[in-house]
């Protein structure tokens, strides 16, 4: 993941396709309080692909993705499949 004043960037290298019509992941700030959900995004193949999260504005010190039941953002992570610190 990198983050940036612009927006933030996934790079999905290391997660499985997910069914797009049952699942899907969902990238979360994370830092004081609850985790905020960012955006959502599919995987539909193996290997990297980037997809791009909305605004860059908020800091956090570490972000995780999750796979979700469903096809919205729910109020907390259920399935976390990454996650690490911010890295100056």
């Amino acid at each position: 993941m990198l983050a940036g004043p612009a927006g933030r960037t996934v790079l999905t290298h290391g997660l499985d396709p997910n069914d797009a019509a049952a699942t899907v992941y969902v990238m979360w700030g994370l830092g004081a309080g609850a985790p905020q959900p960012l955006g959502v995004f599919d995987v539909t193949a193996p290997g990297p692909s980037v997809h791009e999260m909305p605004g860059g504005d908020q800091p956090f010190t570490a972000y995780a993705v999750s796979l979700e039941p469903g096809r919205s953002m729910p109020a907390s992570p259920t399935d976390v499949v990454a996650s690490g610190p911010v890295r100056a």
